[in-house]
């Protein structure tokens, strides 16, 4: 049975992330014996009734494939929405869209930084001059990204250092490393001190195992600052941080 074949017969699962994030996390399994599947036996309890079912793992190319069809499936059925938008609304509130966590309007520089951390400051700047007091972050179908992108959003209304994560573990494997070096040779104007990292946690790593990535301080905004907390709106979290960056 392959996976698609058994979330169908499944709503709760259906209408999940895991429909479609499962096989390709399930390597993760392989953490204590340090080897890579592609087959996995899985037990599901749905109502009180255990049903057993072997998946097949696939690759990120293969997951980023079947993304990418569900969401050209949702947008052909709904009006087209701006990537990035912020405005403000009735009583003093503001909303912000921030939209992906990477250069998605110039993909050729995908991690360059320069045209979202320009978006956001505009953004709470027009916020400011209009006396927002509240403020919605829509960060719903975020589709993820990076926190160096993130931490710039908030670094505007965070007044202490602060991480995206007090821990990150990362899975090493060839694909992992390989995807992390391009990235490297792709960003030419960005911030590459992540990869860098990275990287040389990957050279004394063996594939199959895990390291815990040390996770730097992201400081708050020098000058003008959002000073409410800001009231967030998702379905899943926002620009996380992806093991094969």
């Amino acid at each position: 049975m392959t996976w698609i074949h058994f979330f169908s017969r499944h709503r709760g699962i259906t209408a999940s992330l895991l429909a479609y994030q499962l096989p390709h996390y399930l390597w993760l399994l392989n953490s204590t014996s340090n080897a890579e599947s592609d087959i996995f036996s899985i037990a599901v309890e749905v109502n009180g009734e255990i049903s057993n079912h072997t998946i097949h793992a696939i690759d990120r190319k293969a997951l980023d494939t079947r993304l990418q069809a569900q969401q050209t499936t949702s947008a052909s059925s709904k009006p087209p929405s701006k990537l990035r938008h912020y405005a403000v609304l009735s009583f003093g509130v503001g909303y912000i869209k921030p939209g992906p966590c990477y250069n998605a309007e110039n993909p050729s520089y995908i991690w360059n930084e320069t045209g979202f951390a320009a978006f956001i400051d505009e953004a709470f700047e027009h916020m400011l001059a209009n006396k927002v007091n509240k403020l919605i972050l829509d960060v719903r179908k975020n589709p993820g990204g990076t926190n160096s992108f993130s931490d710039k959003m908030i670094a505007w209304f965070e007044n202490k250092p602060f991480k995206f994560a007090s821990k990150l573990l990362v899975k090493s494997s060839q694909l992992a490393r390989e995807s992390n070096a391009q990235r490297l040779q792709d960003n030419t104007v960005g911030d590459s001190s992540d990869s860098v990292r990275l990287e040389e946690n990957f050279a004394r790593t063996p594939y199959g195992h895990i390291f815990d990535y040390p996770m730097p301080l992201a400081q708050p905004r020098n000058g003008k600052q959002f000073s409410l907390q800001p009231m967030a709106q998702w379905k899943h979290s926002p620009c996380q941080k992806r093991g094969s960056r």
